[in-house]
């Protein structure tokens, strides 16, 4: 990924959480974007990281964290979203 990559998630996830998303993305740097474009802006965006998990005090195991799913309100309803999310899975698997 590109800084320029880097400030275009974390311009557009912090204005849709209305946080400081530059400061999350730096807490894991491991992590997989999947980014969705519209004449070269930046329009949706997920990502998925490891993350340990375990249910009911059983044991641990690795397991896909999907975050920061975010599509600016303008390219919403035109399946920006689904195809980030589709692509995701496919890096998962």
């Amino acid at each position: 990924m590109t800084p320029a990559q880097a400030g275009e998630i974390a311009a557009l996830c912090g204005w849709i959480f209305n946080c400081d998303y530059r400061r999350l993305m730096d807490l894991c740097p491991v992590r997989t974007h999947v980014l969705a474009y519209d004449d070269g802006r930046l329009v949706s965006h997920a990502l998925w990281l490891d993350r340990p998990l375990r249910i009911a005090g059983g044991p641990w195991t690795g397991a896909a964290y999907v975050e920061g799913v975010a599509t600016h309100p303008d390219y919403r309803g035109r399946g920006y979203a689904s195809a980030v999310l589709r692509r995701l899975q496919q890096e998962v698997s």
